[in-house]
């Protein structure tokens, strides 16, 4: 699959949105680095697995974002 298209947005009900018929995923990027991890996982399962129950999807998200964070990865904003 082709990577999505990914737009930094506030977003007045949610902190991600994807869109499969776009391959598009918004962000809003006021969340702090582990919330931001977790939306980005979270919006990227429903595009690559849309056929997964909104409460899985928030699970495996969950728990990859904590993996992730506990091996180091984190946000790096450039100046």
């Amino acid at each position: 699959m082709k990577q999505p298209r990914v737009i930094w947005k506030k977003l007045p009900t949610a902190w991600g949105y994807a869109d499969h018929s776009k391959n598009t995923i918004w962000l809003d990027p006021r969340q702090d680095c582990a919330a931001l991890l977790n939306s980005a996982i979270h919006e990227r399962l429903h595009l690559l697995s849309p056929y997964l129950e909104e409460e899985e999807v928030t699970r495996i998200a969950s728990e990859t974002a904590v993996f992730l964070t506990r091996l180091g990865f984190k946000r790096v904003i450039d100046d």
